[in-house]
């Protein structure tokens, strides 16, 4: 909740101030409220320091993800992101393993919460020792044209609604406004971020339960994250290579039909085998569409809004999660195939959604003549 509520203010203040400051003050405040579990243990102290820590994952996620944006070139962003959803994947695969084995080791639930918080503080060193000052977008920079863009429409210097870039001579030292963030491209990036993200909601209620009713060991289970996690580390950086020459439509669409065909997969299943083959096809289809999202997201990102637009992102992504969440459960007491049915309509209807929405953005009719 703390994230779909304060991402997007957290992504518009660090528009407006360093990003900096948001990054390393957010992983702080992750290092310490990682460990309060340990200290404080009623049931409210860990419902409001659940909360805290996703204030401070809120305060460091657009910053980062707003600074990739602005330190790569648009042909660069789609193999940038592949591996930062690779590195986060890679996290997730090895993460509940080193804190069950260290558990062990150690002979205490302590570890996990430990550990956690050591490396977040390893990287608020990272940040303070090799980010600039200035690592971020200005928010009143001189805006130059891209050659390579479609016109400005004209009448309203700032509707680089469908283009990622303002006119100098027109906006010389000014950031754009709030309202051009919302542009079609951007919406039908988050439509799109909407619909990949309820399969994530369903999966993390209803999938061991799931395997479980079909007959799997509880061992079984854990395999089947780690194969889900693989090619999820590996296909990341390749599809961004792909998006970066192909562009963002074509690996959506493709990805979009694998994840569709997943979901009908579980949905029809008769036993945990059939599930566990198809989880590596759509594990690399998951990980080739977030770096084409990220891509559409920052071609429509107007001039100075980087961190504000992955701040809609993570607030959208963050809602279908807990859109997902509520529906599976309920779904899956009806029946253990209806939480897959539920995203597979939703995420059909957001690929529909979001490619017209994204198509009527790069049309013909969306440009105007050169002032």
């Amino acid at each position: 909740m703390a994230k779909l509520l304060l991402e997007p203010i957290f992504g518009w203040w660090a528009d407006r101030h360093s990003r900096n400051p948001h990054m390393i003050e957010g992983l702080a405040a992750l290092a310490v409220f990682s460990v309060m579990p340990l200290f404080l243990t009623t049931f409210a102290a860990l419902v409001a320091l659940r909360f805290n820590a996703g204030v401070a994952t809120a305060a460091y996620e657009p910053a980062a993800r707003g600074m990739i944006v602005d330190a790569t070139e648009p042909d660069e962003r789609g193999e940038a992101f592949g591996f930062y959803g690779a590195f986060q994947i890679a996290g997730f695969v090895v993460g509940p393993a080193i804190g069950g084995i260290g558990a062990e080791i150690f002979g205490g639930s302590g570890f996990p919460f430990v550990v956690t918080s050591a490396l977040s503080l390893v990287g608020v060193v990272g940040l303070w020792r090799y980010l600039a000052p200035a690592a971020h977008a200005d928010p009143s920079p001189e805006c130059r044209p891209d050659p390579s863009a479609r016109p400005i429409p004209a009448g309203d210097p700032y509707s680089a609604s469908e283009v990622a870039v303002i006119p100098a001579d027109e906006v010389k030292g000014r950031q754009a406004p709030l309202r051009a963030v919302f542009n079609r491209t951007v919406v039908a990036s988050l439509v799109l971020a909407f619909g990949l993200h309820l399969t994530f909601g369903t999966y993390e209620v209803v999938w061991s339960i799931y395997l479980i009713a079909l007959g799997a060991s509880v061992a079984w289970v854990s395999l089947t994250f780690v194969i889900f996690g693989i090619p999820e580390m590996i296909m990341g950086p390749i599809a961004g290579r792909i998006v970066d020459r192909k562009g963002p439509v074509r690996m959506i669409v493709v990805s979009g039909v694998v994840i569709l065909f997943s979901g009908a997969v579980y949905a029809t299943a008769t036993n945990y085998i059939v599930p566990t083959l198809m989880v590596p096809f759509e594990a690399a289809a998951t990980a080739a569409m977030g770096p084409a999202l990220y891509a559409m997201l920052a071609q429509g990102t107007p001039q100075g809004r980087s961190s504000t637009a992955q701040g809609l992102f993570g607030a959208t992504t963050t809602l279908a999660l807990v859109v997902a969440s509520l529906a599976a459960g309920n779904l899956f007491e009806v029946g253990i195939g209806l939480p897959f049915w539920f995203f597979v309509g939703g995420l059909a209807i957001a690929l529909v959604a979001g490619l017209l929405i994204y198509r009527s953005a790069q049309s013909p009719e969306t440009e105007a003549a050169p002032a």
